[in-house]
């Protein structure tokens, strides 16, 4: 069951990280850490930069570019590979030994202007949520019942153009419907469950799920059990994933355990190690081993290989 690749597209372990409350590349008390990836088979994991609110407005861009030295610092290791082009990715799929890293931001607070979107470009992010659970100068969260703004939507054709996945999770409705009426790429919910199985504000309806994947992209499952309602177990877990499934197909559900975003633990998923467990449930529950392999992890690398840059911009 471990021949395949995971993939997980949400965490905050770089919070942890850079407050010293765990040291990466030590198996210590975070849910994500270099033993636990090893140990998980991890092919890809997605680092968010997130801002606490008493940071916003005024200090979002000084505290996200500590947060992103973070990362990089642990991004040196050359037991990594930073995912910021398709080189990368390919590197990364051919040496069979290394694990790519890719760094996301977690709302975007601290995009005042396409500058600083170039200047986080040039950093090697390649993944953006417009918000978090609240309003910004581009969109307005789930807390909320606004829109996209014009910078937002001058934000949102610019990452298009530069090979930044435009990340959906935390939108307000009406701020997630202004992106699907202006994208030009697939787009990925990073970590959002399904609100037919769990009617919390963070996680899509149906109608929206069908238009995500309409424009190519993917649905990842988040792990917190706020979000998960039912059993909150990882039977539940996979209920959200066949729903996906039977709504739009297997190839668009990937997973964003969103671990180390806040102290939970599933049975039998309690960190980034026991991700396996998850591929034994699917396999229990009558999914095909290729559609286990899309949705732990083959999924969003097809989506990296259609949104990622090519050449050397923004190495």
């Amino acid at each position: 069951m471990n021949s395949f690749r995971i993939v997980d597209s949400h965490c905050d372990t770089l919070l942890k990280i850079n407050a010293g409350e765990t040291n990466f590349f030590k198996n210590g008390n975070s849910h994500v850490d270099l033993p636990k990836i090893i140990a998980g088979g991890i092919f890809i994991q997605f680092m968010a930069v997130y801002v606490h609110q008493h940071y916003k407005p005024n200090l979002s861009l000084r505290r996200s570019l500590e947060l992103i030295d973070t990362f990089l610092d642990i991004a040196d290791d050359p037991r990594f590979i930073h995912i910021k082009r398709t080189e990368d990715l390919n590197q990364l799929l051919s040496s069979g030994k290394k694990i790519g890293l890719l760094l996301s931001l977690e709302g975007a607070e601290p995009i005042e202007s396409i500058a600083i979107l170039d200047v986080f470009f040039r950093l090697g992010v390649r993944c953006i949520g417009l918000t978090w659970n609240h309003g910004n100068l581009l969109a307005d969260g789930c807390n909320g019942a606004g829109g996209l703004t014009p910078f937002g939507k001058e934000v949102v054709n610019k990452m298009s153009e530069l090979g930044i996945l435009c990340d959906v999770s935390h939108l307000s409705q009406a701020s997630f419907w202004d992106v699907i009426s202006i994208a030009k790429k697939p787009l990925i919910a990073s970590h959002s469950n399904c609100h037919a199985l769990c009617p919390h504000p963070r996680n899509l309806s149906d109608s929206q799920i069908k238009e995500l994947a309409q424009t190519g992209g993917v649905i990842s499952i988040n792990f917190y059990p706020e979000f998960i309602g039912l059993n909150r177990d990882l039977d539940s877990i996979i209920k959200h994933i066949a729903h996906i499934c039977e709504l739009v197909g297997a190839e668009h559900v990937g997973i964003g355990s969103d671990f180390d975003g806040a102290e939970f633990s599933i049975p039998n998923l309690e960190n980034a190690s026991k991700l396996v467990n998850l591929a034994k449930g699917l396999e229990k529950n009558g999914f095909h081993k290729r559609e286990i392999e899309k949705i732990m992890g083959n999924n969003i690398i097809n989506l990296l290989k259609n949104i990622l840059p090519g050449g050397d911009y923004g190495s």
